[in-house]
């Protein structure tokens, strides 16, 4: 099977599952993980789980205002057929999230995120499976210190969250490096953003900035790390803000939104448009999920390779072969004569060396 038959469309899935606590509407705050599909085949399956950013919504995040196409759900599934799909909601208000009472805010909600993410795949048996995230504005900061808490773990199930994440792509977050002055200045555009005093946000981000300085720089230690040892490399794209948003003009521009040595790519909307798609031909669509499926298709190619090189089970499960028999003295056991095409006397023809005497005992 080519890998990419891998990837052949599919109809929107009708079932949805709630995993989170509560029950939540798409007006109201509702956290956790959200299961939007599950696939149907479970052994060529990857996870995928979206994570929004401040002021952002689990699901109002992802769904186009216009067409209310949460597109997660109703999109990504065409293109990514062996995706399981999660988005995963927290307290993102900014006032909470930059509190001088709790400096090691994000510390929790990545805490948060990796164990909710690893009780779901060690419940269901697939902590070993191939996981992307898709993390919009400081979302993104969410994921990477995640993944150093994941790293430091004591427990073997959290550390495999970051043996099985083979990419992140950042939708339009700040990777600001060790420069307070400009994470201040982006605290100014989120301020603007939501409509608060700038001042008020300038002062609680200032202090909080060494901390989000230093998550970039361990995160980014880490993945060199990674690569030196010979893993498989995570990969990285960055996604970045085309558009102004009126009033506020880039609140992430290109120069803090990109990586160096990764790939980066524009989306032609606005801070909080570039997470909305209307359709499957929006551009913005296509440019993420083109992302999404050349990573899928690549982990497939490394597991196809991996089952090549070792001598376990392939992926695809081989048809069943007829059972065999031994000729038995009770006739009614035996096939009839029209069971072999030609005559009897091409027996021998039909069953070579040793196994001249037996039989299929049924057709294939």
């Amino acid at each position: 099977m080519s890998s990419n038959s891998l990837f052949k469309r599919r109809a929107k899935p009708d079932v949805v599952a709630n995993t989170s606590e509560g029950k939540g509407t798409k007006t109201s705050k509702v956290l956790g993980l959200r299961k939007c599909v599950e696939p149907q085949d479970a052994i060529r399956a990857i996870d995928v789980i979206f994570v929004h950013g401040l002021t952002g919504d689990r699901e109002k995040t992802w769904t186009h205002q216009s067409t209310s196409r949460f597109w997660p759900e109703e999109l990504l599934p065409t293109d990514l057929p062996d995706a399981r799909i999660f988005t995963y909601g927290y307290d993102a208000d900014v006032a909470h999230f930059f509190s001088r009472v709790s400096q090691s805010r994000i510390g929790d909600h990545a805490q948060t995120l990796l164990n909710s993410v690893a009780h779901v795949r060690e419940r269901t048996e697939t902590s070993d499976r191939p996981l992307f995230f898709v993390a919009h504005s400081l979302g993104g900061l969410v994921v990477e210190d995640m993944l150093l808490s994941a790293k430091n773990s004591a427990e073997d199930y959290c550390r495999e969250i970051l043996e099985s994440t083979s990419g992140v792509a950042f939708m339009g977050t700040p990777h600001c490096g060790s420069q307070l002055a400009v994470w201040a200045k982006m605290g100014t555009s989120m301020a603007k953003l939501v409509k608060r005093v700038n001042d008020s946000v300038i002062t609680v981000l200032e202090p909080e900035s060494e901390v989000l300085a230093r998550i970039q720089q361990e995160f980014h230690t880490m993945i060199r790390a990674r690569n030196d040892a010979g893993k498989h490399s995570m990969r990285i794209t960055c996604f970045f803000e085309d558009l102004e948003t009126p009033g506020v003009g880039l609140v992430v521009p290109k120069d803090s939104a990109i990586l160096p040595a990764y790939s980066s790519i524009s989306i032609p909307k606005d801070h909080a448009g570039m997470t909305k798609f209307a359709d499957t031909e929006d551009s913005g669509y296509q440019r993420v999920s083109g992302e999404l499926w050349i990573w899928a298709r690549d982990v497939n190619k490394r597991r196809n390779r991996a089952f090549r090189e070792s001598d376990a089970t392939p992926p695809v499960r081989p048809p069943e072969r007829p059972q065999m028999l031994l000729e038995s003295s009770n006739t009614a056991n035996r096939p009839p004569a029209s069971y072999f095409q030609g005559s009897m006397n091409n027996v021998g023809q039909v069953f070579q060396g040793s196994n001249i005497g037996t039989y299929y005992g049924g057709r294939s």
